[in-house]
């Protein structure tokens, strides 16, 4: 039997919407002639598509369509989460593997808690530490073991919806961010322009922070040329566009037109707004320390909170936007700098310009220029703060989250960065922090964060290299000399060649090497040939695993390669040759010889490494691990037909 989709809910809504437009852009329909019109483009139109329906606990699956689903969701109210995966609302079914994470969490809360009476570093702040952080793993290991077969936790579908959810919730904070601080989430086409401004218009308003219009231009044209230019391929030359959209504003109230002039343009508003300039300079003039954005002084709190509802009224747009994961991966980011796994890092650099060009005067009750800058600094983390608490709760009603359990979907505001260093991958930075929840860190921290000079596997000496040109040639300087940090780095690498051909240790990368049993492919384990390698040769300093090893690069990959530079391996190239490239064993026979093992407990390289050693590459290896950095101050780094990088003397303007 058909499903009838003039009486599916989500048809009801969509007529809905769909009139509301159409009125507004075409006055002279009756509402019924509408009506009637999309009610038939439904019924001829609308196409309805197949999915199946697992259900994994009861072992079944059917068949059903998307259109049943929509109306499954309306009636039902599963909780939506990620990867598709539905489950039961949990006043309907009790979940003993949720109650159990519950239960850690809030185990977790209650030990940090303790842990704040103590100072740091004492015995007691230390034993707290380490209780709240196994209750962390014991709540993460339930994510991983549900997604291992081999666990008695496993489920096909809880570890997929968690990283699914996780993805979604960093997707929402990261196009909410943008939407506020840079009004950057473009439409993609008229219909998402018309959904905005019939959101912004039915919108409750409360008349208390009504703010007064500081333009005294054509306010019609002023909307329309900012919705406009809010396309995602600017529409300011379309003239159907401009007539159609012309006709809608001028039919808004006074009040409707500069509210959604003001929605998502939160830079604007503070510059342009006299009653939320006079907050600023009143919330900058009656404190003289504000570092904690979670924690706001008294003599401010009413102010602030004033503040935030002026905002929160006439610029907040607290709505999911649509296709929010693909605009996150694709489009150019604005005020989102960088994100992590679980967070969300938002450059607010204009907006502390703006309130500290406003504010400097003789009002300000800061001591000193560091204190301003935070006060400044914290009045937009509070209200980030805020708004994240806002949209988080919208998302938590839209996938149907069970209302008790909003409070652990949140963020806060932990650092303030002076500044941070990107590079073209994500995960990969550098951030120069000088709070921490309110606590002053004096001298500013610097944290490095994915880059691989400072993975385990590079030496010390190469890791306090590169950070010693990020401390001194980039984070405390007043102008970035890109050509002496490129200087220096040349310096570097003949510092390193001539270290290898000394035969020192002191720059090789070191990697651990398990027993041959540990691995599915051990002859593919790069730390197992460098070790086959060495014992063949070094029979009297052989290498016992597992161990940690230094590795060496060599060039030759070929039996032909070897013979053709047969006399760099002088008396043990006959060695060699039986044991690698003669070896009964297939695997070690076809990969020559890329890489020798050298143990800790010698102090110099042989000589036999020394004259077979590809130099070169290791070198490049070392000197690469820094162009993530180098990329990111403009230096253009030119890639062989390797696949190796190189720093060049170009720079991108």
């Amino acid at each position: 039997m058909g499903i009838n989709k003039s009486d599916l809910s989500f048809s009801k809504e969509w007529v809905s919407e769909m009139k509301i437009k159409l009125m507004r852009t075409y006055p002279s329909m009756s509402e019924s002639d509408i009506e009637e019109k999309l009610y038939r483009i439904i019924n001829t139109r609308m196409k309805d598509h197949p999915c199946l329906l697992d259900n994994n606990y009861l072992g079944t699956s059917r068949d059903t369509t998307l259109l049943a689903m929509t109306e499954f969701f309306a009636k039902q109210k599963p909780i939506l989460a990620g990867y598709g995966v539905l489950f039961k609302p949990h006043d309907k079914s009790a979940n003993a593997s949720a109650g159990l994470l519950i239960e850690s969490l809030d185990n977790r809360n209650k030990i940090k808690a303790e842990r704040k009476k103590y100072p740091q570093g004492s015995y007691e702040f230390l034993v707290r530490d380490i209780g709240q952080g196994n209750e962390k793993v014991i709540a993460n290991s339930y994510y991983g073991a549900a997604g291992a077969d081999t666990s008695v936790f496993y489920n096909l579908y809880v570890a997929a919806s968690t990283t699914g959810t996780g993805q979604a919730l960093i997707a929402t904070a990261e196009t909410s961010f943008e939407a506020l601080l840079e009004g950057n989430i473009k439409f993609f086409d008229l219909d998402e322009c018309l959904l905005f401004i019939d959101r912004v218009v039915k919108t409750d308003m409360d008349m208390n922070f009504k703010v007064s219009n500081p333009y005294s231009d054509d306010m019609v044209k002023r909307v329309v040329d900012r919705l406009l230019s809010q396309f995602r391929d600017d529409q300011s030359n379309n003239d159907d566009y401009r007539t159609m959209l012309t006709t809608i504003v001028s039919n808004l109230s006074n009040y409707d037109q500069l509210r959604l002039y003001f929605k998502n343009n939160l830079y604007v508003f503070l510059r342009d707004v006299p009653e939320v300039k006079e907050l600023l300079t009143i919330l900058c003039s009656e404190t003289k320390s504000f570092r904690n954005p979670n924690k706001v002084p008294e003599e401010i709190e009413d102010t602030i909170t004033t503040l935030w509802q002026y905002i929160f009224h006439n610029v907040c747009h607290i709505h999911p936007t649509r296709s929010r994961i693909v605009r996150d991966s694709q489009h150019t980011r604005f005020a989102t700098v960088t994100q992590d796994t679980d967070s969300t890092m938002v450059t607010i650099a204009k907006y502390m310009e703006l309130m500290l060009s406003q504010n400097l005067t003789n009002q300000v009750a800061a001591d000193n220029e560091d204190e301003l800058d935070f006060i400044c600094c914290n009045i937009m983390a509070y209200i980030l703060t805020r708004y994240s608490q806002c949209f988080l709760e919208r998302y938590c009603q839209d996938v149907n989250m069970p209302a008790d359990q909003h409070k652990r979907i949140n963020m806060k505001n932990e650092f303030y960065n002076l500044t941070m260093i990107l590079t073209p991958k994500k995960k990969r930075y550098v951030s120069y922090t000088r709070l921490q929840e309110g606590q002053l860190i004096d001298p500013p921290m610097v944290k490095i964060s994915g880059l691989d000079f400072i993975k385990s596997t590079t030496s010390d000496d190469v890791k306090s290299f590169f950070t010693s040109i990020i401390h001194d040639d980039i984070l405390n300087v007043d102008e970035i000399n890109v050509s002496s940090i490129i200087r220096k780095i040349k310096n570097f690498r003949e510092i390193l060649r001539s270290s290898f051909l000394n035969g020192e240790l002191t720059y090789l990368n070191l990697v651990s090497a398990k027993e041959p049993e540990a691995y599915k492919k051990p002859y593919s384990q790069q730390a197992i040939k460098a070790t086959i390698v060495w014992n063949a040769v070094e029979k009297n300093r052989l290498i016992n695993l597992p161990e940690k090893i230094f590795i060496v690069k060599m060039d030759y990959k070929t039996e032909k390669r070897f013979n053709d530079n047969i006399e760099r391996f002088g008396d043990v190239a006959d060695i060699i040759r039986k044991e690698i490239f003669e070896s009964p064993i297939g695997e070690i026979a076809k990969g020559g010889i890329t890489v020798v093992g050298i143990p800790q407990n010698i102090d110099r390289l042989p000589q036999w490494v020394i004259d077979t050693m590809d130099i070169d590459t290791m070198v490049d290896d070392i000197i690469s691990k820094f162009n993530p950095i180098l990329e990111s101050l403009g230096d253009i780094t030119l890639r062989t037909r390797s696949g190796t990088s190189h720093m060049s003397n170009i720079i991108d303007l």
